[in-house]
């Protein structure tokens, strides 16, 4: 190819051939872009309108020039169709060792699995070198080896122009493959190209590269692509046009050469390295045919008619390709011109001409034409029109057809047809105003028609039709000329249109159809006018008031309404608001109005004022439809051409007809019109059509027929013709078949006059039947509706129809019976309690002997079962004896009287159930069965087992599961409640504190074994050695210093429990002096407390009980006094807390009260054991332990609250002011609330426990009633017991909650007393108010500066969002000019390889140069050589001369030393090869004679000096060559480091493209988590904006490190200096013109520019 010669000449120059050879690979897609472009910018040069124009049909002057669509890959995405794909089944191959990318040496092909699939779609996806697919077939394990060829079928789906075929093989490329076209859909194929090492033995071809004009569309057979090597990676380019001489455009052969619709690949022999013959499996494995990659490049054919190729469906076909044609061409390729664009002959377009299709020239009358050869010929335009418009006629519509005249003065070029009929006129020509001559008896201007009312139009004229006034359309008479038919409106028939058409009747010259529908209420259609009938009308004229008629409004709305008084304008109604007001006709319009059907409806009518609106409801008829419903119609106010209502009086007129014509809606048939008026309903007139409008309606009529025997008196008025009178069917009768005729009823039992009537169905029992109901007047002792049953007490089959088909039935008293199928009769109505075929047995549920079979005759009698039976059941009794053998309801005995073994209750009441007693209490009976009392159910029990099942043990007893009887439970009495266990693990109700099953010990930590359970110890975990207590006293054992039952707090003058009660300061004691006298007073205090709870049991001495509080009260106010005026002395914070420390022990006297108050709950409750029977015991026990836990919950909470309250008040009071009076005031003051508030509590418990006693005297005494009542009621004593146990339970509950409240109590006041202690010595710290108001200031003002921080933050952070999705879409265009960059590489890359092969083609040629060059130097040098050797010696004979002169007379002497010296001159001759042969002659002449040696010495004298000269001219021709060869090699060298520096600067800027798409890639991936996480994001945080700024200047960073923009401009440098050294190479291709033919073929092939902005592959 011209185009890459310049690189050829780099292989030519051999001194850097090897060089270039050797990194030709890498630098194959510089190349090819380099020859692509230069190919492009050679064809400019010798088409420069070209290029500029070549995707246009246009230029801008709307010139036509040629154009083509765009190159492209036509087998991108394409799919392919493989005889042979590996995958199913699954398969293993394996690589060849040293395959380039291999991981292992075999791999599974799996079609099933997408990772390891190799369909045939991988041949024409996106080529990717970095994921390489490819299409796979089986190994030559199965098969794949010559003579079997797999052929991989590439279907284009349209015509393309190929330029090249390229395919890359993923293993070695075969020994033998062809490449096969097709050029039309289910050709042939046609061999395009072979590849073969064995060309001959393979193909019958010897390998050829050379091709002579003429024969350039033959398939050449070729082994360069044939060799082994390379393993992988291995390319195939075949160019359609590489090695044709010949031009396209200048060759149809090469146009249709290059043209495909089909591609086909057959591979017929692998390549292999001949260890197949051994067999072995992973060697035929290794051997397998793998393409990665099929390229097809070309262009759409379009002829040169088409800029674009689209796909298009096309008259409803699937889609496929075609051309988008331009000047005025059409079809798939456009291969031919428009229909109506004939003028010239179609060609293909080419550069100098682009033969546009030229539109016929038809004057404007006709789009048609065809192209016509030797009219083409004979005037240069082919366009022969057609279907010329106007009647006109010639190839350019210029002239009239024949029996055709122009109009004259008619511009339009149209002729007129003569149309004279053949028939009627006297020849086929007309005059100049187109008039034709008729024969006599033919009207019309072109003699085709028979004049009015004549026919049988002939060459004689026409006869006349004999019409029908009445039947005819419009009552004129008219007929057709050929047969004299008729014109007949649409009811009429015949043919002088003189009959009604059938099921039609009454021909009349005023009804426009003719006649009318036949009615008979749908019996019939035959009828007839009937001549017993006037005419008549029901009309109102409003002079004797309103006759009937009423109004109402649109909606039916009881309004009122003024209807005024009738005068000359008839019935007058003002309508109010914008409702319209109907008048509805009286019954005298309604009922069967079938008489008015084809008659009139009129009225007069006038408005109060113009305006009037109509409606589609102004009339309105309603009546009877299909299936008896309701059925409307109605027409507007201006229907049947009625004006519209005004001030003006008016005549309005309706039709009662059904066609369209008279607009009643909706839309009826005949019959359901005349159904309807069978029976109207109501007829409705609107009167008002303007809002508060009156309207005057007068002179109401409807027209209908009366029998003429009405008008006796009268007189008989016209003929009512419209009446019909019926021939009725058979079944039918009556004038309008209104009737069934005698024999035949109704259909419908009940139907009316539209019911069908059917023929009596009495199966020859009767001859009549009611016309009505149908029902037959039965005889032969038949019944039913239709006779088809026997009379009750006979049988037979009464459907044969026979008079004595019913026999009397052999039945006791005449019963009645049946017929079974054998013939067989059986009685149906036996008496109550029998049953058998004549009534001889007994019914079930009966018993006894009829016919006295068994014995005497019993009549048969119901079984008497007692109701426990089943009713549905069969066989409950004995047929006999009535035994019941089914009993139910678990009873039994002969008449289910008794209850079941094991079951108890009634059984006449059905109340037996189950005993169901507990097997281990039971004492068992006779059998397995536990039986029961059969009235109480009760089991017998073991003993010490109690219950109705005996699954109960008394109280005090358990483990009734021994089957013994029950154990008894051993409680102790203090530590349980009461006497009662678990009834299974016999565990006792233990006391709190209390465990053991028997309740007979404490639980650890406690103390206390008593009635009352045992109390927990509570020892403090610092304050004592053990958490065990005294078991008695409940003593802790207390660490050193410490006091209290718990070991608590500190002895007196110590402090600090939690550093060992550290010792006080001497200063104390006086303290502790001043806490001994309150101490005595308070010892009285307790003696007063002592005395209380001594006398507390006497809680029948009320009165004493509340002089002793009196005087505790009193007390108690004496020692407040007194401590008040103790007060007023000096007090120290010891003094205060050692009198807290008398408070503390004050409230465990009161705790010592309660525990003598539980004690006498136990006595209360040891009395309640014995009085638990009664029931509302557990209520007012309830109540009892409600109120105690109550009453202790207040003290609780007042401890807890109160106590607490003043000692914070206290600690308050103290760390102000520093001094203790007040809180010690204040503390006395609580202790003597306290002490009240106690005493009110034991008043309180002390009345709860005085009624708690008497309400269990009372319990006692009504549980001795109880007993004396009824004794056996153990079990309802049972249930006491238990639910005294439940009240003593929730007792023991509330004392311990009030017990926890006062150890809770006490806690709380050691507690504050400890506090009060330290807060004693809290002093007040002096505040700087102003520093902390001046901090707080300084806190405000920065916290508003972190608002307006926060606030500016988010504005930004919202512009940081606007900048985020900037640089999103920046990214995103980055992004995808990077995929455009790769696209563009790849696509390069895609032509890469065949211009690779066609360089190594350039490579092969260049060697070839190259050594003809060497040969021809070598040459060169040695004729220099042997020149100078003959010059030399030329010279020498030269001045030889001048001697043989002087002795030419001493020539025969010196005759043998001249012989000599010629000999030495024949030597010199000899090895100057052909130029000193001449001289050798001389020589040879001049040594035979002496005569004649000065003549022979003069010749090769000149032809020496001729020598010389030519030796001369060789010299300087080597010299200059010498010379241009040296240049040559400068020049290369510089060629060589440019395409070097090139080749390098294009390897950075791919490093440096793939480098940036990297960067855009991971900027992108980072863009993409950015939005992610911005979406998941539901409020915007400051720190993750700044972490996503942070992230986003990162990504601009990496984006700016790809610095695109300078690299864009690098490749635009690069690629001006490429085309500067193309350019330079230009100059050289002028030089090769062997080549220059093959670039202008291909030159429409090539790309546009070297990076072209769409990929290859599209």
């Amino acid at each position: 190819m011209n185009d890459c010669v310049p690189i050829w000449k780099l292989a030519v120059l051999h001194q850097n051939f090897a060089m270039c050879y050797k990194v030709f690979l890498y630098l194959s897609w510089i190349f090819s872009c380099i020859c692509a472009t230069a190919a492009q910018q050679s064809y400019q040069l010798h088409h420069p309108q070209s290029e500029a124009h070549n995707s246009r049909c246009y230029d801008d002057r709307r010139r036509p020039q040629k154009c083509v669509p765009e190159f492209v890959n036509a087998a991108f995405n394409v799919l392919v169709e493989a005889t042979n794909t590996c995958g199913d089944p699954p398969l293993e191959y394996c690589f060849q060792t040293g395959a380039t990318g291999a991981t292992k040496s075999c791999e599974i092909c799996d079609a099933r699995d997408p990772s390891r699939s190799h369909p045939a779609d991988y041949l024409t996806d996106f080529n990717n070198n970095d994921n390489t697919t490819w299409w796979q077939s089986t190994t030559m394990r199965e098969g794949v080896q010559f003579p079997n060829v797999v052929n991989l079928t590439l279907s284009l789906g349209k015509a393309f122009d190929i330029t090249y075929i390229r395919l890359k093989f993923q293993t070695s490329r075969p020994e033998s493959f062809a490449i096969h076209k097709r050029t039309q859909e289910n050709g042939v194929w046609i061999p395009y190209q072979y590849y073969s090492a064995t060309c001959r033995e393979t193909y019958s071809l010897s390998e050829d590269n050379y091709l002579r004009r003429g024969d350039e569309t033959r398939a050449l057979c070729t082994s360069e692509f044939s060799d082994i090597s390379p393993l992988v990676g291995g390319n195939v380019a075949f160019s359609t046009l590489d090695g044709r001489p010949t031009a396209v455009d200048e060759s149809n052969a090469l146009q249709e050469w290059v043209t495909a619709t089909d591609i086909r690949i057959s591979l017929q022999r692998l390549n292999t390295f001949g260890d197949e013959i051994f067999g072995d499996p992973n060697v035929l494995k290794s051997y397998y045919y793998a393409i990665s990659d099929l390229a097809v490049g070309g262009r759409c054919k379009c002829n040169g008619h088409a800029s674009e190729c689209v796909r298009s469906t096309g008259q409803g076909l699937e889609e496929r390709l075609v051309c988008r044609c331009e000047h005025n061409t059409a079809g798939v390729d456009c291969q031919e011109c428009l229909p109506f664009y004939q003028d010239q002959p179609w060609r293909r377009a080419t550069t100098e001409n682009a033969h546009e299709c030229q539109p016929c020239n038809c004057n404007g009358l006709s789009h048609r034409c065809y192209f016509d050869l030797e009219q083409y010929r004979r005037t240069g335009h082919g366009g022969h029109c057609v279907d010329c418009a106007g009647n006109t006629d010639g190839p350019h519509c210029e002239t009239c057809k024949s029996n055709h005249y122009h109009r004259p003065g008619d511009l339009s070029r149209h002729c007129l047809p003569c149309n004279c009929h053949e028939k009627g006129a006297y020849k086929s020509q007309c005059n100049d105003t187109g008039v034709c001559e008729c024969r006599p008896g033919v009207a019309g201007a072109k003699c085709d028609r028979c004049e009015v009312n004549f026919y049988d139009f002939t060459d004689r004229g026409c006869r006349p039709c004999g019409c029908t006034v009445a039947g005819s359309v419009n009552n004129i008479p008219s007929c057709t000329s050929d047969k004299g038919q008729c014109s007949c409106k649409v009811q009429v028939e015949g043919q002088n249109c003189d009959k009604c058409r059938p099921g039609f009747f009454n021909l009349e010259e005023n009804n426009p159809y003719g006649c009318l529908s036949c009615f008979c209420f749908g019996h019939s259609s035959i009828c007839s006018s009937a001549t017993d009938y006037s005419r008549t009308s029901i009309s109102t004229d409003f002079s004797n008031g309103v006759g009937g008629w009423t109004a109402v409004s649109l909606n039916g709305r009881n309004v009122t309404l003024e209807i005024l008084p009738t005068g000359p304008n008839g019935l007058g109604i003002r309508q109010h608001g914008a409702d319209p007001i109907y008048v509805f006709a009286p019954e005298s319009y309604l009922g069967d109005r079938r008489f008015s059907y084809d008659q009139n409806l009129t009225f007069a009518l006038r408005l109060s004022q113009d305006g009037a609106r109509a409606s589609i409801q102004d009339i309105v008829i309603e009546g009877r439809g299909m299936e008896s419903e309701t059925l409307k119609i109605s027409v507007p106010i201006f229907a049947q051409g009625n004006p519209m209502p005004n001030r003006a009086k008016q005549t309005y007129k309706f039709r009662l007809h059904e066609q369209k014509e008279y607009g009643w809606s909706p839309r009826l048939s005949s019959f359901e019109f005349q159904r309807l008026l069978s029976n109207v309903t109501s007829i409705r007139i609107r009167t008002t059509y303007v809002t508060d409008g009156t309207g005057y309606v007068d002179n109401i009529s409807l027209g209908s027929a009366s029998p003429i025997s009405d008008f006796v008196t009268k007189g008989v008025g016209q003929l009512a013709s419209h009446v019909e009178t019926c021939q009725c069917p058979n079944g039918y009768v009556g004038q309008f078949c209104e009737d069934c005729a005698p024999g035949f009823r109704r259909s419908v039992s009940g139907g009316d006059v539209f019911a069908t009537c059917v023929p009596c169905n009495c199966h020859n029992h009767s001859d009549t039947c009611d016309r009505k109901t149908g029902r037959c007047l039965c005889q032969h002792n038949t019944a039913g509706d239709s006779c088809e049953k026997c009379a009750p007490g006979f049988y037979g089959t009464p459907q044969n129809g026979k008079p004595d088909a019913c026999q009397p039935c052999p039945c006791p008293r005449n019963g009645p019976c049946a017929l079974l199928n054998d013939k067989d009769v059986v009685c149906t109505g036996c008496a109550t309690g029998y049953a058998g075929l004549r009534c001889e047995l007994c019914a079930d549920g009966y018993f006894g002997d009829p016919e006295g079979k068994h014995g005497p005759a019993t009549d048969c009698q119901p079984c008497n079962c007692n109701s426990n039976i089943d009713l549905n059941a069969v066989g409950n009794c004995h047929p006999l004896t009535g035994k019941c053998l089914k009993c139910i309801h678990n009873t039994t005995g002969d008449s289910c009287e008794q209850c079941l073994a094991g079951y108890y209750g009634d059984a006449l009441k059905k109340t037996c159930r189950l005993c169901d007693c507990y097997p281990p209490g039971t004492e068992p009976s006779s059998g397995n069965v536990l039986d029961c009392d059969k009235s109480s159910g009760q089991c017998p029990c073991k003993p010490n087992v109690i219950g109705r099942k005996c699954n109960e043990a008394p109280i005090g007893y358990w483990n009734l599961i021994s089957g013994e009887g029950g154990q008894r439970c051993d409680c102790d009495p203090k530590g349980s409640y009461n006497r009662s266990c678990h009834l299974m693990t016999g565990q006792c109700f233990c006391r709190d504190g209390v465990t053991g099953r028997q309740c007979d010990r404490c639980l650890p930590y406690h103390y206390g074994f008593s009635a009352t359970g045992c109390r927990p110890c509570n020892c403090d975990g610092i304050g004592a050695l053990s958490l065990q207590c005294d078991a008695n006293t409940g003593q802790c054992q207390c660490q050193k210093g410490v006091v209290g039952k718990q070991c608590n707090r500190c002895e007196e003058n110590r402090y600090n429990i939690s550093l060992g009660c550290l010792e006080c300061d001497v200063c104390y004691g006086l303290v502790k002096e001043s806490a001994d006298s309150y101490r005595t007073k308070l010892r009285k205090l307790e003696a007063a407390l002592d005395s209380v709870a001594n006398t507390a049991v006497e809680v029948e001495d009320l009165a004493g009980f509340k002089n002793r509080m009196d005087s505790l009260a009193q007390q108690i106010s004496t020692l407040e006094n007194m401590a008040s005026t103790a007060i007023g002395t000096q007090v120290t914070a010891a003094d205060s807390a050692n009198l807290i420390s008398r408070l503390d022990e004050i409230t465990k006297r009161i705790s010592t009260i309660e525990q003598k108050l539980h004690n006498m709950s136990t006595l209360i409750e040891s009395g309640r054991m014995f009085a638990n029977d009664a029931s509302y015991v557990v209520a007012e026990g309830e109540k009892l332990a409600k109120r105690c836990f109550d009453a202790l919950a207040s003290a609780r909470s007042y401890l807890e609250n109160e106590a607490r309250d003043a000692f914070l008040s206290a600690k308050d009071a103290s760390s102000r002011f520093g001094q203790t009076s007040n809180k010690m005031s204040e503390i006395a003051r609580d202790s003597r609330r306290l002490a009240d508030e106690h005493v009110a509590a034991a008043q309180g418990i002390i009345e709860l426990a005085d009624k708690s006693l008497n309400s269990s005297r009372d319990a006692l005494r009504i549980l001795a009633d109880t007993v004396a009542r009824k004794n056996n009621n153990s079990h309802i004593l049972d249930e006491l017991r238990r639910e005294q146990s439940l009240l003593q339970s929730l007792q023991t509950r509330v004392q311990n909650l009030a017990s926890k409240a006062k150890e809770d109590a006490d806690k709380a006041y050691a507690e504050a007393l400890e506090i009060y202690t330290q807060a004693s010595g809290i002093t007040v710290p002096v505040i700087n108010v102003s520093s902390l108001l001046m901090q707080a200031q300084d806190i405000d003002q920065g916290s508003q500066q972190i608002a307006n921080s926060s606030s500016n933050l988010l504005s930004g952070n919202a512009a940081l969002l606007d900048m985020i999705s900037a640089e999103q879409k920046r990214a995103e265009i980055a992004l995808n000019t990077s995929k455009s960059l790769q696209q563009d590489t790849d696509a390069m890359v895609a032509d890469m390889d065949k211009a690779k092969d066609d360089a190594e083609k350039a490579i092969r040629k260049a060697e070839n140069i190259l050594k003809e060059a060497k040969e021809t130097l070598e040459t060169l040098q040695g004729f220099n050589a042997v020149a100078d050797q003959s010059k030399a010696k030329a010279k020498t004979a030269i001045a030889e001369v001048p001697t043989i002169e002087n002795g030419i007379t001493e020539a025969q002497r010196k005759n043998d030393e001249a012989t000599v010296a010629l000999n030495a001159a024949e030597r010199d001759a000899s090895q100057a090869k052909n130029i000193a042969l001449q001289a050798q002659k001389t020589a040879e002449e001049a040594s035979k004679t002496a005569g004649k040696i000065r003549e022979d010495s003069n010749q090769a004298k000149i032809f020496a000096s001729g020598l010389r000269d030519k030796a001369g001219i060789l010299a300087g021709d080597v010299n200059r060559a010498n010379t241009e060869f040296e240049g040559l090699v400068t020049e290369a060298k510089a060629d060589e480091a440019a395409v070097k520096e090139t080749t390098e600067k294009t390897g950075e800027l791919t490093r440096k493209v793939e480098q940036a798409k990297i960067k855009v890639d991971q900027a992108w991936d980072n863009v993409e988590d950015i939005i992610l996480q911005l979406a998941d994001v539901d409020d915007i945080q400051p720190g993750q904006l700044d972490e996503l700024e942070l992230r986003l200047n990162a990504i601009e960073a990496q984006l700016g490190q790809t610095n695109l923009a300078p690299r864009l401009q690098n490749l635009t440098n690069l690629r001006q200096t490429q085309q500067r050294v193309i350019n330079d190479y230009t100059l050289e291709l002028d030089r090769l013109k062997k080549e220059v033919v093959t670039i202008e073929a291909i030159r429409n092939s090539l790309p546009d520019k070297c990076f072209n902005q769409e990929r290859l592959e599209q």
